[in-house]
This record gives C-alpha cells, structure tokens and sequence, in this order.
C-alpha cells in the first residue's frame, strides 16, 4: 500500500516529433489526466476507448494508458501516476511515444495503436 517511486524506467519513441513539441506534452498531458481522473473514480486500470484516445494535429490519434498496482489506495494511485507523468513529460515530450514504470504505477502514450 506504499507508494514506491523507485527504479523508474523510461523507453522513449527515438523519432522526435519535431513539428509542435509544445503542443504533444500539452496533448499528452490532457489524455494521460483524463485516464489518471478515470482510475481514480473507478479502477486501478485506464486504456485506450473514448476516454485513452485523443485526436490531435493533422487528424493524428493519440493512444494513452495508465495503470497502478492493486495495493495502492486511489489516492495514492493518483499521487504515484502524477509523480511519473511529470518525470516522463518532462523528459519526453519531443518523442512520439514512449512508457515509463516505476515500482507502483505504469503510463504509456503512442501515436499508433498499440494493443
């Protein structure tokens, strides 16, 4: 039931989205609190649908999941997701996709389908 933010691992896209960096952290960041609201209200576990998808610049699909081990309270769910979303858009907010884990939580976003 402890948060653990430890060892965290990121895999990046290495294609750099080079035509509106700005606007994919801006993106990303409204998909991946979209689904953190989602898991937070519901389960421990959000995925691509109408809630995990965005459509961005020029007609591009966004995908997104997050997801939290199942000893954690939603709070600290939400609490472990926010730390690693920030961490991860942070540092890669130029790519086109990537994930990023740590011991308690798990966030991915692609600009293909991935499932």
């Amino acid at each position: 039931g402890i948060i653990d933010t430890n060892n965290e691992f990121y895999e990046i896209n290495s294609k750099l989205f080079n035509d509106h960096p700005n606007l994919v952290k801006y993106e990303v960041g409204k998909l991946f609190a979209g689904l953190t609201s989602k898991i937070v209200n519901e389960h421990l576990y959000a995925q691509p649908n109408a809630q995990g998808t965005r459509d961005v610049f020029d007609q591009k699909t966004l995908y997104g999941m997050v997801e939290c081990t199942r000893d954690l309270s939603r709070v600290n769910c939400m609490n472990c997701l926010n730390f690693l979303i920030r961490e991860f858009l942070d540092s890669s907010y130029k790519m086109r996709g990537g994930h990023a884990i740590c011991g308690s939580c798990y966030v991915r976003f692609e600009f293909h389908h991935y499932f």
